[in-house]
Order: C-alpha cells, then sequence, then structure tokens
C-alpha cells in the first residue's frame, strides 16, 4: 500500500532479552539502546532508558523516547516533522499489547531544537520486573512503538456549495399542439442549471398506477455520466403548469492544533441550506470517495445529528469504508484510529475531536461505518461567537490512521552471557623480532560477529615508547545491520605463562563502525620484559580475549 504521501505509520518492536540475572540487569545494562528505523519519510530511532531518564522525572521508571535521526536530509534548520506517538508493552502471558499515549493525543513537534519525545514514565521498575505482571518472561521484554506522521499540506478537500436561487435557474418548456401528441413520454430540451446539464420529462398520458390518470411530470439530470463519480448533486426545485390567465412563480477528548487534517476536509457552503434539505434515509450527507492507505473512504455528515446514536442536538460525522473496495472474501477487516476536525475561522485553528482512549476501530463486513454521534452541540456549533459559523460556511474534516498488524518491523535484541566460543587464545612467537609496530590476529568468531586482535607492540599515541597497547576490533563492521550497535563486556588479558599472575582489564563498549576499544597502555614494555614474570617465554607472548557478554540482533522486516 501506498504510504507516502498523506500520512505515514512507522511501528517497531524491540524485544529485549537479556540473558542475565535481575541483579546483573540492573547492574550491568546500563548503556542506553538507541536503535534506528528507515521507512516512508525519515529515519527514527526507538531510545530506551533501562533505569529511567533522570533528566525527565523518569526516576524509578523505564522511560522510551523517539528520535528523528541525524542523518536525515532538510533543506535547512527551519525544518518541522510533526506525529503522534503511541508506546507499547507486551503482556507476554496474556499476549495482550499495553498501550501507552498521552492523554489527549499531543502532537509531537520534532525540529532544529528538539529532535526527541517520548514518555518518561512508562511504567515502573516494579511493575514491570514483577513476574506476575506477565511483562518479564525468561528475562526478556518486548516493547514498541507507533509513529503517525502527519503532512499539513497532503490531505485532499472537497468544497460543497449550495446556491441559493441560482442564475439561469428558471426553464420555461412551452408545448404546442399538446392534444395532437402522439408518444406518451416526450422529452424538453437541455438546459443548464449550476453547471449541470438538465431535461423535463412529461408523460402526457401519466405513468405506472397513474397511466391516463394524470400527467406525469419529472426533472433529469441528462449530463448524469459527466458528475464525478459518487458525488450527488442536490437540488430543491418547483415544477408547475403555468395558467396563462395568470402567469405565477461517547467521552470525547477536544484538542486544538495549527494546521488541518491530514487526509481529507469538507467546507460546506450555505450550510442552512443544507441543514434544511430532505437528506433521503438517515438524512445525512455523504462525501465523495477519499483515500487513505489504498482503501477508499467517504464522510458521513449529519447535519441534525444521528438520532439513531443519539445524536439528537448534536451534528455528527462519521466515517465509512466504501464498499467499492475490493476484498477477497466476507472476513476482511480494516482497523483504523479515528481523529475528526472542526475549523474555527476565527483563531485559524482546528478543533480535534477524539475517543478518550482513542479506541481503534474494526471496519468489517458486518460494520462499515464509525464515528462521533455527539461531535458538538448544534447550540455551540451555530453560535457565531465561537468561530465555527462565518459566512453560513463549515470546515470539518478527518484523519484515518489506518494499523496493518503485519506491517510492522520488529527486532530482537538478546544479550548473550557467557557466549561458545567466547575465549580466544593469541600467541605471538618470537615477539622480539618482530618489525612491524601493528600486528593482527587471526580473526575469529563470537556471537556471530568476526574479531581480531590488534596489537601495537612499541605502544601508540601518548603511549609510545612506553607501553603494550591492545585493542579489539570488530572486523566485520560493514556486515553489521546499518546504523545497529553490538554491545560486547570482555575482558583484555596478557597470559603470564609462569601462571603466578595475569595482567587483565574489563572493557563494556557499543561497537557500530570501523573502530577498535582498549587500552594504549595495557601494560608497561619494562614490565612486560621483567625476567621474574612470566610473560614472555621462549619469546612467546600470549595474548587471550574473553567475552562476558555480546548483543544479538535479529530484525524481521
Amino acid at each position: 500500500m501506498d504510504m507516502g504521501k498523506d500520512m505515514n505509520l512507522v511501528f517497531l518492536m524491540l524485544k529485549v532479552t537479556n540473558g542475565m540475572s535481575k541483579r546483573s540487569y540492573k547492574k550491568k545494562f546500563l548503556p542506553n539502546i538507541a536503535h534506528i528505523i528507515n521507512r516512508c519519510v525519515g529515519v527514527r530511532k526507538l531510545i530506551l532508558y533501562p533505569q529511567g531518564d533522570k533528566t525527565c522525572e523518569g526516576k524509578g521508571s523505564i522511560s522510551i523516547n523517539v528520535a528523528i535521526d541525524e542523518s536525515n536530509y532538510f533543506p535547512n534548520n527551519n525544518w518541522i516533522v510533526c506525529a503522534y506517538l503511541k508506546f507499547f508493552v507486551l503482556n507476554q502471558k496474556t499476549k495482550k499489547y499495553l498501550t501507552i499515549q498521552e492523554a489527549k493525543g499531543a502532537l509531537k513537534h520534532f525540529d532544529n531544537l528538539r529532535t526527541e519525545h517520548g514518555c518518561a514514565q512508562l511504567i515502573s521498575l516494579d511493575e514491570l520486573n514483577d513476574p506476575s505482571n506477565g511483562y518479564l518472561v525468561n528475562d526478556c521484554y518486548v516493547f514498541g512503538v507507533e509513529v503517525f506522521v502527519i503532512q499539513p499540506s497532503s490531505g485532499n478537500e472537497e468544497i460543497l456549495t449550495m446556491v441559493k436561487e441560482p442564475n439561469g435557474g428558471t426553464y420555461t418548456w412551452p408545448i404546442k399542439n399538446f392534444s395532437k401528441l402522439n408518444d406518451s413520454l416526450e422529452y424538453s430540451n437541455e438546459f443548464t442549471v449550476g453547471g449541470r446539464k438538465w431535461t423535463l420529462k412529461l408523460f402526457s398520458k401519466g405513468i405506472k398506477s397513474d397511466m391516463r390518470k394524470s400527467l406525469s411530470l419529472y426533472v433529469w439530470l441528462s449530463d448524469w455520466k459527466s458528475v464525478i463519480p459518487k458525488r450527488k448533486v442536490y437540488a430543491e426545485y418547483k415544477l408547475r403548469v403555468v395558467d396563462h390567465s395568470r402567469v405565477e412563480k461517547q467521552e470525547i477528548l477536544r484538542d486544538e492544533r495549527d494546521f488541518g487534517p491530514a487526509h481529507f476536509a469538507l467546507k460546506i457552503e450555505s450550510y442552512s441550506l443544507l441543514s434544511n434539505a430532505p437528506l433521503g434515509h438517515g438524512k445525512r450527507y455523504e462525501s465523495g470517495i477519499f483515500y487513505v492507505e489504498g482503501y477508499k473512504w467517504k464522510l458521513i455528515l449529519y447535519p441534525q445529528g444521528d438520532k439513531t446514536c443519539e445524536g439528537k442536538g448534536s451534528i455528527s460525522l462519521n466515517v465509512a469504508i466504501d464498499e467499492s473496495n475490493s476484498f477477497p472474501n466476507n472476513n476482511w477487516i480494516v482497523c483504523a484510529y479515528l481523529k475528526f476536525f472542526i475549523l474555527n475561522q476565527k483563531t485559524k485553528k482546528y478543533l480535534t475531536i477524539q475517543e478518550a482512549k482513542g479506541a481503534l476501530k474494526h471496519f468489517d463486513n458486518l460494520r462499515t461505518e464509525h464515528g462521533c454521534a455527539q461531535l458538538i452541540s448544534l447550540d455551540e456549533l451555530n453560535d457565531p461567537s465561537s468561530g465555527y459559523l462565518v459566512n453560513d460556511c463549515y470546515v470539518f474534516g478527518v484523519e484515518v490512521f489506518v494499523i496493518q498488524p503485519s506491517s510492522g518491523n520488529e527486532e530482537a535484541l538478546t544479550m548473550v552471557k557467557e557466549p561458545n566460543g567466547g575465549t580466544y587464545t593469541w600467541s605471538i612467537e618470537n615477539f622480539s623480532k618482530l618489525n612491524d609496530n601493528l600486528q593482527y590476529s587471526n580473526e575469529f568468531t563470537v556471537g556471530g560477529r568476526k574479531w581480531n586482535l590488534n596489537l601495537f607492540t612499541k605502544g601508540i599515541k601518548s603511549d609510545m615508547g612506553k607501553s603494550l597497547s591492545l585493542y579489539l576490533w570488530l572486523s566485520d563492521w560493514k556486515n553489521v545491520i546499518p546504523e545497529r550497535k553490538v554491545y560486547v563486556e570482555y575482558k583484555l588479558r596478557v597470559v603470564d605463562q609462569s601462571r603466578v599472575e595475569k595482567v587483565e582489564k574489563q572493557v563494556s563498549h557499543w561497537f557500530d563502525s570501523n573502530q577498535d576499544c582498549g587500552f594504549s597502555d595495557f601494560i608497561s614494555i619494562k614490565e612486560l620484559h621483567e625476567s621474574n614474570k612470566g610473560y614472555l617465554n621462549d619469546d612467546t607472548l600470549i595474548l587471550e580475549v574473553e567475552f562476558d557478554v555480546i548483543s544479538v540482533t535479529k530484525v524481521r522486516p
């Protein structure tokens, strides 16, 4: 489906499998996790604070944010991206997702000055870590986010104007020699009113049950084929026979925002005429079709309220999925969040209306229509001081956020403790005869990644000539999924071959590019050559790296 123009929905699941006890989780798993998704419009990161973002009152809770990544291209510093955020925590016992969002579903503005938004107190650590709650199963959590990006300029707009007493609105059809007509059905010449072509149809001998009893007279929209599909034309008219002797004539959340709906706007001019018009069954006006996520939709307006759903005294606004959509069978279902709009034409701000809990609406073969029966009271709407009614004109709108359950990305992050093959030993013979300062070990594999040890025999940087420098290098860094880091806790050591003592240092590091991590002053050259220590036995140096923890990331597109 096309997600590129009107609304961009990004769904990311982050599965965190720690592979540690709770105690080691709290002590060791301290680095904030930031992973990137790139879909539709821009690059975004999901950022997890396992111990809470203490800069935003997140202490005692887990915090989760979304950041728009700095690698996005914007032409200048005045860019802005607006989005709604909804966060998720999976209850692995009930298989249901806890959803967290701000009460009013506030629109977040990402810009050059603020690139990150989220929830500092997503869920308390006590509640999250209590196994009886179902969030923690086998030392594993699943978090997620939905990002609803709003593009203000991408919505369709339909303008419905009710024209009173249109120009050329009277057509007169003189029929000469009426008594000599042979055909029962007569057509007038075609005439134009309101930009449409019309014809009068006369059954001189009547029709149906009135055959030979009455004269039957009809107005016919003769250019009906040229009307935009699914758009109706409303008309109020009088038909007359001229006397030649006398010629006669639910809890609802409301908020405001600066720009309009992303998907569809309906502007109604001469609203008073529409509200008093006989709109047929249901007394409602149906807009033409608009498209969201490849589906056809209609906006349905009840000017006097949908009285079948307690809409009396209010205006009602619904969204219907159109019957012309092609579904393979009757078991189809489309899930969406709905947000309705009314323009305050004085303040130029839009009143937004949605259900308090942002309930997901299920459109299916049995129910194709959902909406808000009590969108706004008629008294408030029609009060000129409120700003909604200006020059007998209103502007309504809707945003339809379609959720495709199977379309989300999923990322599984597993923290593997003591991985298989996690110790690598590097024996360097004839150490004193080495000519090059930089030496590379053979490549070895741990946690599905390829690594090397890098040794500077005479030191590096400020420790040149003073110390031996030792580093661990992620040698297949080009094969790491873009923007995914690899977290490692490991020990580097120089083995004392007399088994009396050893030099060992511990490191925790996120590897994400062509970089190594270690120590320029791992062991002094003087100590390395001391004869009473067994670091150089038979001119052989033995180095080791031992992996304690390594992260393994799997991504399902």
